[in-house]
């Protein structure tokens, strides 16, 4: 549940960059500040697979459960992420 919490927040805090470039100079794009974000979930998920390939036993299944969890927590926000993004097209 942390895991979701961190994520939610990782990308919460892009999309809530765009509404403050909107009153602020833009110093970095909202397409530069996303990959910033996608890199760093990136990284997380390597982290896992990395400390799932090294363990065994009861550890590696822990381990094995932490890299779909965070799988399926990234989806589901890409997947919110990409809602939120064709229903903000509709309306331009």
């Amino acid at each position: 549940m942390r895991r979701v919490a961190v994520l939610l927040g990782l990308v919460g805090a892009a999309g809530g960059g765009w509404v403050v470039s909107a009153q602020q100079p833009r110093s970095q794009a909202p397409d530069a500040r996303m990959m910033l974000v996608v890199d760093s979930l990136d990284r997380r998920l390597d982290s896992l697979v990395d400390r799932m390939n090294r363990t065994s036993g009861n550890q590696k299944i822990g381990a094995m459960a932490a890299v779909i969890n965070e799988l399926v927590a990234q989806r589901k926000v890409m997947h919110g992420h990409m809602q939120q993004m064709h229903g903000s097209m509709g309306r331009r």
